[in-house]
């Protein structure tokens, strides 16, 4: 209702939740952030098909503005509003993310890190991944499922070798046999169409 609604209003709309960016209240701030990840969201959707209605791609000023809000304000919030800026074209908010598996003691919120930062096939968080892969039972299949999503299937490949070879887990040593296959299917399709396979996680994992 909300995006519809400054669908119709346009640009005094859009302007009116950038100035909503930098007020002390923080839920209102947060909204108006949300708000205009899922336009900037819409936006490229609408670049990326044939669809004709949706929101235009903010101007460089809203755009500036989302990433300073999330600069100042990401190491707050939780996984899934940090995704919405990711769908938005802000990588920057993976970083984010990662920062919430290392942290939290938060069992779900580290369910959904793991979630994203595998689907985002996210380099930076792929040795703590494994780190879970190889010790968090609970989380292991989790992570098993985001491992081929990652570009650098070889050295994913040498690290879960690594593991099953060294462990005397056999629960786990089928686990990497897995997870193998897996990522060399992944990695044959990306040689053979000659780009990367993305995944697209769910849009609020619970």
């Amino acid at each position: 209702m909300a995006a519809d609604t400054i669908l119709k209003l346009g640009a005094p709309a859009t302007r009116g939740l950038v100035t909503g960016l930098t007020p002390s209240e923080t839920t209102l701030a947060e909204r108006c952030a949300i708000l205009l990840c899922e336009m900037q969201e819409s936006a490229l959707q609408v670049k990326g098909s044939s669809r004709q209605n949706g929101f235009p791609p903010l101007e460089p000023s809203a755009r500036n503005a989302l990433e300073a809000f999330l600069q100042q304000r990401g190491s707050s919030l939780p996984v899934y509003p940090l995704t919405r800026f990711y769908r938005a074209g802000l990588p920057a908010a993976a970083g984010y993310i990662h920062a919430v598996l290392k942290t939290t003691q938060d069992p779900s919120e580290k369910h959904r890190a793991v979630i994203y930062l595998g689907g985002y096939g996210y380099e930076p968080a792929l040795n703590d991944l494994l780190e879970i892969f190889k010790t968090n039972a609970g989380l292991r299949s989790t992570v098993r499922e985001g491992l081929p999503y990652f570009t650098d299937s070889d050295r994913v490949t040498k690290a879960i070798t690594e593991i099953m070879d060294t462990s005397k887990d056999e629960a786990l040593r089928k686990e990497c046999q897995t997870a193998l296959e897996l990522v060399h299917l992944k990695a044959e399709w990306r040689r053979q169409y000659g780009k990367r396979t993305t995944n697209d996680p769910p849009a609020h994992p619970q």
